[in-house]
This record gives C-alpha cells, sequence and structure tokens, in this order.
C-alpha cells in the first residue's frame, strides 16, 4: 500500500470523526484550566482520541462487527447497547446539536438573538434539509463534505496559527483546578467519537478491506491509518485549547458559552472576517454531519430493527428539532449523565476486545461490563443530584473514585470473580 493511500484513508478517517460540534469543546475546556490546560489536553486526548482509535482497533478483532463487540456479554445486551450509541450519535445529542451550533454560530452572531421563536423557524428549516438531503442520499453530499473538511481544516489551522502568535491575551494563572487530567478526560466524553466508533468503525475497516490488500497487512493500514486522524485531531485539539486558555485574561470573570467562546476567539484572532467564515463554515460542516447521522441511524434501524429508512430519518429530525431548540450547553448538560453510564462499560468491553486473544471467557466480559456499569449508574444518578447516602458511602471508599476512575477496580474484579463463575468460552 503507497504512502499516499494512506494519507487518503487518513484524512478520510478524519473526517468520519471531526465535525464543527468538536470545535466548541476545546477552547472552553483551555479558559476553564488556566496554565493547567496542557494536563487536561491529556485527559481530553485519552478519551477523545486515543480510546476512538483503539475501538477500531478493537473491532478488528471481532471482524468489523459492532454486535459481535457486545454479544460477548450477551445479544440482548449487545442489541441494546448499539442502540442507545445510535441514540446517542443520532437524534438525542449529536443531531440536534449541530442544529443548536448552527444557529448560535451562524445565525445569531449576525442577526441576534430572536427568541425561542427564531429558534423554532431555524429549526424546522434546519432539520427540513436534513431530512430531504438524508432521505435520498446524492454524491453531492458526499462531495460537499469533501470539500468542507479541508477548508475547514485551513480555516482552523488560520486561527490557531494566528491565535499563537498575536497578542491578543494570556493564560490566567489565577484559575485553581483540581483534578484537571479528569475533567479534560470526562469532557472528552462529550464528543462521543469513542463510543461512535463502535458503530462508524465499521465503515472506515470495510474502507480499508476494499483497498484490496492481504489480510496479514490490513492491521497495519488501519494502524497507520488510526495515527494520521489521531494526530490531526490532537494538533487540532491542542491548538484550540491552547489559544482558549490564552483568552482566559479577555474573559476573565465572565460567563461565556462555548459557541460564543469559539465566535470570540474567531474575531480576537481574525476580526469580522474570521467570525463570518467560521460561521458559514460551521453552518455547512453541521448540516453535513447531521445528515450522515440521520442516514446512519436510518441504515442500523433499518438492517437490525426492519423499520423503514425513511421512517426513521423523519422521526430522528424532528425529535432533534425539539431537543435543538434547548440550546448546545442545555443539550451538553443533559447528554451527561447518559455518557457517564455508557462511558465506562464502552471503556472495559473496547480493552477486552483489543486483548481477546488473552480473554477468551464468557465471564469476563459479562463481569466486567457489570461492574462498570454499576459504578457508570452510581456516577450518573450522583450527577443528576439522586444519591442514596449508602450506596454513595461506599461508593466514596472504591480506590479512584474521587478522580472520576472509579469504575476501574470493580470492572477488574467483577471480571475476575465472573471469569470463575462462567467458565464458557467466546
Amino acid at each position: 500500500m503507497k504512502k499516499k493511500e494512506y494519507l487518503i484513508l487518513g484524512f478520510a478517517l478524519f473526517s468520519m470523526f471531526f465535525g464543527a460540534g468538536n470545535l466548541i469543546f476545546p477552547p472552553t475546556l483551555g479558559i476553564m484550566m488556566g496554565e493547567n490546560w496542557m494536563t487536561s489536553l491529556l485527559g481530553f486526548l485519552t478519551t477523545g482520541v486515543g480510546l476512538t482509535f483503539l475501538a477500531i482497533y478493537a473491532l478488528t478483532k471481532t471482524e468489523g462487527s459492532a454486535f459481535k463487540f457486545g454479544e460477548k456479554v450477551s445479544k440482548p445486551f449487545s442489541y441494546i447497547f448499539n442502540i442507545l450509541i445510535i441514540l446517542a450519535i443520532g437524534p438525542l445529542f449529536a443531531m440536534p446539536r449541530t442544529g443548536a451550533v448552527t444557529y448560535e454560530m451562524a445565525i445569531e452572531p449576525f442577526f441576534g438573538k430572536n427568541g425561542t421563536m427564531g429558534t423554532w423557524i431555524f429549526g424546522i428549516i434546519y432539520f427540513g434539509l436534513t431530512i430531504f438531503l438524508a432521505i435520498k442520499p446524492s454524491k453531492m453530499m458526499d462531495r460537499l463534505g469533501e470539500f468542507l473538511t479541508p477548508v475547514i481544516l485551513g480555516t482552523v489551522a488560520l486561527i490557531i496559527g494566528v491565535g499563537i502568535f498575536k497578542d491578543f491575551g494570556h493564560v490566567d494563572t489565577t484559575v485553581i483546578v483540581d483534578n484537571p487530567y479528569f475533567k479534560g478526560f470526562s469532557e472528552g466524553y462529550q464528543t462521543m467519537d469513542a463510543i461512535g466508533a463502535i458503530i462508524m468503525g465499521v465503515v472506515a475497516i470495510d474502507a480499508i478491506k476494499l483497498k484490496g490488500f492481504k489480510k496479514h497487512e490490513e492491521g497495519k493500514a488501519i494502524l497507520w491509518t488510526s495515527l494520521i486522524a489521531g494526530f490531526l485531531l490532537a494538533i487540532i485539539y491542542g491548538g484550540l485549547m491552547y489559544v482558549g486558555a490564552k483568552s482566559g485574561s479577555v474573559y476573565a470573570g465572565k460567563e461565556i458559552g462555548r459557541t460564543a467562546l469559539l465566535s470570540g476567539i474567531a474575531m480576537l484572532t481574525l476580526g469580522n472576517y474570521g467570525k463570518v467564515v467560521l460561521g458559514l463554515l460551521v453552518a455547512s460542516a453541521c448540516l453535513t454531519t447531521s445528515v450522515g447521522l440521520a442516514a446512519t441511524a436510518g441504515n442500523f434501524f433499518e438492517k437490525h430493527i426492519k423499520i423503514k429508512y425513511e421512517v426513521v430519518v423523519i422521526v430522528s429530525s424532528i425529535i432533534s428539532l425539539f431537543i435543538s431548540v434547548l440550546g448546545v450547553d442545555k443539550i451538553i448538560k443533559i447528554a451527561i449523565a447518559p455518557l457517564l453510564l455508557m462511558y465506562p462499560i464502552a471503556i472495559v468491553l473496547i480493552v477486552l476486545n483489543c486483548f481477546s486473544n488473552i480473554f477468551k471467557v464468557k465471564g469476563t466480559y459479562i463481569g466486567g461490563a457489570l461492574g462498570a456499569g454499576l459504578i457508570g449508574l452510581v456516577d450518573a444518578m450522583g450527577f443528576l443530584g439522586y444519591k442514596v447516602e449508602f450506596i454513595q458511602n461506599l461508593y466514596n471508599k472504591v480506590p479512584l473514585s474521587g478522580l472520576g476512575f472509579g469504575f476501574i477496580l470493580p470492572s477488574i474484579l467483577m471480571a475476575l470473580i465472573f471469569t470463575f463463575i462462567i467458565r464458557k468460552q467466546v
């Protein structure tokens, strides 16, 4: 396989995971972390990049099947878990977020806030277009995506480049943060790329297989493709987080939303022109992403649940419309509890599947998923304010629970226990 093909596949994989929504998290994390931004970046890259491509590698051990990924626990579990992933990256969180990001970055900065009616009118138009384009996906949308990705990359690179060298502010050294690594780690959940990779990674693996090289070379191709895509994501995340941290002195003492901060950084670096260009690109990229997610949900439910593709696209878009009017920050907040539950389970399954040649007993997967799920449930309920004193006291005694990694030891212990209880080979 030629180096040029690695680059093409690497850029294609990058474009699958990088959307305009991913732009809004690093700058906010940077301004929140102050001089601790680099430590937080490591945490963000762990979940936002490392875990994502580890999930793709894990898929190679399941013959590229998302359902086989969870079937080692049980078939019903795999169905439920995959449906939850599709709902998360589709109509519940990621799709409505594209509409909300577009409104807040491409409409509000130029036309101001037009109240609830304005968001509804825009949402109807936006998700109406999503339905129109997703019902019969065309090559035009694929070409639009291929064109937009390098242009967005160029624009973001310009903002980061100017932001690094332009004297518009400095890192706020007065910010005091506990556990900056975990803050970044948990914020990386919001990209939803790691859980999304369990579904979307199948497409990436199929694309690599279609290149027609020998089976023993596929692993090398996936490795290099993932490294290229991961490197691009890491550079962009790191640059945006630094520029966000650098803007700390400008926004010190002010509450500013994620989309407003990104628009503000575009203005600080490139002036009004930067805001206009960024708004147009975000709008186009978000629409492309929304169409892709609607189509993914449609294909999934038609293939596995036997619901018509067109019905899924329409229903997904309508649900997304209702959720999108809540705004970006509220959608992100709503997503936290489900992601706190899902991510520990996903992390455990990713690790176990990566080493499936070692972990060959069904009980290991059942115990690991159960241990992670129980701690994830406690975390999610705690975030929602539902705390049972007895359970909370036990949870507080779990090693690393204060850092947000409380699922690690219970997952290991439960995996060991169930390994000896359920000896069936997988």
